[in-house]
């Protein structure tokens, strides 16, 4: 690789600026230092991100589908069976499980609206945990290719090819 613009002839001293052919490994057991692991790491990182935020935001919703399963369960394993149905044979009223039954679907439709709203902010913490996350992982990045700048600048001063 030669420096077209240096005062040098043949180009100036070969610089190596890094490569691409760097692996992650190679960065990863580098004791110098010279190389940095975070810009192979930064699409992973993206990705688990997203990955978790959106469990993570999915969490309440299931967790209420699970609460409306159970209070179903509780409905059936509450409510009276045998060969007259929910009525008593000895009277016209209906027996002890109605008024139970009739909180139960109140308990019931209390959840499914917690789980509707779950998913409405569900989405919107989601939006904006992964706008932070790119955000963040985006300053990272900048933060990085401004170290890997500096250094090569710092190679070309103290190879004579650039004062600063």
């Amino acid at each position: 690789m030669t420096n077209q613009n240096t005062p040098y002839r043949d180009g100036g001293p070969n610089i190596q600026m890094g490569s691409k052919q760097d692996t992650f490994f190679s960065a990863l057991f580098n004791f110098g230092f010279t190389k940095y692991v975070t810009p192979s790491l930064v699409r992973v990182l993206y990705i688990l991100g997203i990955v978790v935020i959106v469990l993570w935001a999915l969490m309440p919703f299931f967790g209420a589908l699970l609460g409306i399963s159970l209070l179903d369960s509780l409905q059936d394993e509450l409510r009276p069976s045998g060969a007259y149905g929910d009525y008593s044979p000895y009277t016209n009223y209906p027996t002890y499980g109605s008024e139970l039954d009739s909180q139960i679907d109140k308990s019931q439709g209390a959840v499914a609206g917690y789980a509707a709203m779950s998913l409405v902010t569900g989405a919107i913490g989601a939006l904006i945990q992964i706008g932070l996350l790119r955000i963040s992982l985006e300053v990272l990045m900048a933060l990085m290719r401004t170290a890997e700048a500096w250094q090569r600048i710092k190679q070309r001063h103290e190879a004579g090819i650039a004062t600063l």
